[in-house]
């Protein structure tokens, strides 16, 4: 015989169960839902840090990080050094190069104190039996021996005599071959304007100049 008391206790409890079933499913649902969003999470943050030009990369305490070389001005004022806004300067123009001096020969002759407007007379001698003397000139790796007759090819004739434009190494050798007459030599640094040698020879007194 059926017992309906039973059959009453045992419906609530089936139903109890469903419950905890359907509650146990929406809880297992949520938590794969949950897990499955943050993979995707990962994922997308992954790929967007594999990018070029979106990761950024911090240098540890012990890299040393190399600044990009200065940009050079090629502005018509690059002759002057570039100063920066904290008052540093920038890029400084090396100085030019000394230039090598020249200089400047005055050979002239003289009567009295007084310059005689050629040299001629100091190597042409007294007589015309005196042969005279010879001009040498060597003026760089140019060397060139001057006679009477084409004395005046060796420089230019000035107020101060036969000017003589020399480089920074040269040799002038002459001889005085007058006993009237003074012959002399002055040399100037055209650098400093200072004159760097000076001497005056009688009759067959020698003039030796060498830098």
């Amino acid at each position: 015989m059926l017992n309906l008391s039973d059959e009453v206790k045992t419906e609530p409890a089936n139903q109890e169960s469903t419950a905890k079933r359907g509650g146990l499913f929406i809880l297992v649902a949520l938590l794969t839902f949950l897990n499955t969003g943050w993979i995707a999470f990962h994922i997308v943050s992954n790929l967007r840090g594999a990018v070029p030009g979106n990761a950024v990369t911090k240098p540890s305490s012990g890299d040393s990080v190399t600044p990009a070389p200065p940009q050079r001005s090629t502005a018509a004022s690059s002759d002057v050094a570039a100063t920066s806004s904290d008052g540093n300067p920038g890029i400084q123009t090396p100085a030019p190069a000394e230039q090598p001096h020249t200089y400047t020969a005055y050979l002239s002759c003289h009567l009295a104190n007084q310059a005689l407007t050629s040299i001629l007379p100091c190597f042409a001698g007294d007589s015309a039996q005196d042969p005279g003397t010879d001009l040498e000139v060597r003026n760089g790796t140019e060397d060139r021996i001057y006679k009477v007759y084409d004395m005046q090819q060796a420089g230019t004739a000035s107020a101060d005599g036969l000017v003589l434009h020399l480089q920074n190494h040269f040799e002038i050798k002459a001889q005085n071959a007058s006993a009237n007459l003074v012959l002399a030599l002055r040399i100037v640094d055209n650098n400093t304007g200072g004159s760097v040698f000076n001497k005056q020879v009688g009759q067959y007194g020698v003039i030796d100049a060498v830098n």
